[in-house]
């Protein structure tokens, strides 16, 4: 195969990646969101951020840590990147429960890991849109898996308020969903959505006893800056852009002076 050869076979498998990652968990997952009137991920950014204006970050990336799931994680369950809303630059990451439930691995915590330390070095928001069903296994297993595997970024769920955060719960948001949300200076919650560190059925087996799912809701939610807002995605969104703008505005501002303070000897 000649260079030229070489160079189109390259193309045409960029393409047809790229069009595997934008197809998401599959055609049959998707229609059932449609039907249930429920936006999947890139459709939520899309609706949020100023069009034309996402440029998104590791969207080829694929599960590195089981061989069997390469080929069936397409972006790895997170949709990431950078945009504008309102002309302001903001970081996005948006969660694709179509792909194994948008579950917390190595690969899509080395593309958040990689948006929050661009959103912090630069002074820009950060967006988080939150749907998940918690860590994947064996990704987070033991010190290695907690402590490298997930971005490499032991801080991540630190908040230094170098930079504001904004969240929506968006649908069942168990693990790192309802930690971004809970760390986030704003978060709105759609109606008929859970907040949860985990999820009922995981942590009645830890436990060993029966757990009420309102209960378990109840206690993130008391925990966090919440609005409650519309039922559907859209108005939701919509109305969190107006509230979040201000806000924006003003963390902005604040984690300036916070990034400006001399640090500690």
């Amino acid at each position: 195969m000649n260079p030229e050869e070489q160079h189109d076979a390259g193309l045409t498998e960029l393409d047809r990646r790229t069009e595997a990652a934008q197809a998401m968990g599959g055609e049959d997952k998707l229609a059932r969101r449609r039907q249930a009137g429920i936006l999947n991920a890139r459709e939520r950014v899309d609706y949020l951020v100023d069009g034309g204006s996402f440029q998104e970050s590791g969207l080829l990336g694929e599960s590195a840590t089981r061989a069997e799931d390469r080929g069936r994680t397409p972006a790895d369950g997170k949709v990431v990147g950078f945009a504008k809303v309102a002309g302001r630059e903001v970081g996005v990451a948006a969660n694709d429960f179509t792909v194994m439930g948008s579950s917390s691995s190595a690969t899509n915590g080395k593309k958040i890991g990689h948006v929050k330390r661009v959103a912090t070095d630069r002074g820009f928001p950060l967006i988080f849109l939150g749907e998940s069903s918690g860590a994947r296994m064996p990704d987070h297993m033991g010190s290695r898996g907690m402590g490298s595997l997930l971005g490499n970024d032991g801080t991540q769920y630190r908040r230094l308020r170098e930079s504001p955060w904004a969240s929506a719960t968006l649908g069942p948001s168990y693990g790192s969903s309802s930690w971004y949300s809970v760390l986030s200076d704003f978060n709105v919650m759609r109606k008929g959505a859970v907040l949860a560190v985990s999820s009922p059925l995981l942590a009645a087996l830890a436990m060993r006893e029966d757990i009420d799912p309102e209960k378990t809701e109840a206690r993130a939610r008391r925990s966090a800056r919440l609005v409650l807002l519309h039922p559907v995605d859209r108005p939701l969104l919509t109305r969190w852009c107006c509230r979040a703008a201000w806000r924006f505005e003003v963390g902005t501002v604040r984690a300036s002076q916070h990034r400006q303070r001399p640090k500690p000897r």
